[in-house]
């Protein structure tokens, strides 16, 4: 018994030491951990939502040599700058349609041209994607164009960003109405 007594307090310090060298540890790596995964999250969302991403992600896919990642670029930066502006137009008269549809009077004259300027947009959108579609394979050998033409498939068979999955979630101009 007297064994125990004197050696109680031995015991009790040895034990508050290994329990505070494994709380420390445990700290550690929780820091260490929750740290790198924030800097692979940060990593992902710098590609994925930086304005070269689909170049990238385009000119990997495809292996591009220099000369055609030179090629490419220019014909992506013109088709983005393109788009965006068919995109704006598109945007502003849909705008107007709504606006008109929930006027007092609406004409129904206005909502026809407004109507035909919407499907005119689309068409357009439509067209210079096509366009796009064609030089980027001007710029392909070969043994790229079966990756391009699964690719541009991918691209044009998604569903809308309305029904995609986990829409609401990315969407940061999303409003819940009640």
């Amino acid at each position: 018994m007297n064994y125990f007594k004197r050696n109680n307090k031995s015991i009790w310090f040895w034990g508050f030491i290994i329990l505070l060298i494994m709380n420390l540890s445990i700290i550690g790596t929780v820091i260490y951990y929750s740290s790198k995964i924030k800097d692979e999250k940060q990593t992902y969302y710098k590609y994925k939502f930086r304005g070269n991403a689909p170049k990238t992600f385009i000119m990997n896919r495809l292996n591009f040599d220099e000369g055609q990642k030179s090629k490419f670029s220019k014909v992506l930066d013109n088709h983005q700058q393109k788009v965006g502006k068919l995109k704006l137009e598109l945007r502003e008269s849909n705008r107007e349609l709504v606006k008109e549809v929930a006027s007092e009077n609406p004409s129904n004259n206005k909502i026809r041209r407004l109507k035909s300027d919407i499907l005119d947009s689309h068409n357009d959108i439509i067209e210079e994607t096509l366009d796009f579609y064609n030089k980027t394979k001007e710029i392909c050998n070969p043994s790229q164009l079966q990756n391009l033409n699964m690719m541009f498939e991918e691209i044009m068979m998604r569903p809308p960003p309305h029904d995609r999955p986990h829409h609401r979630r990315h969407n940061r101009n999303h409003r819940k109405f009640k």
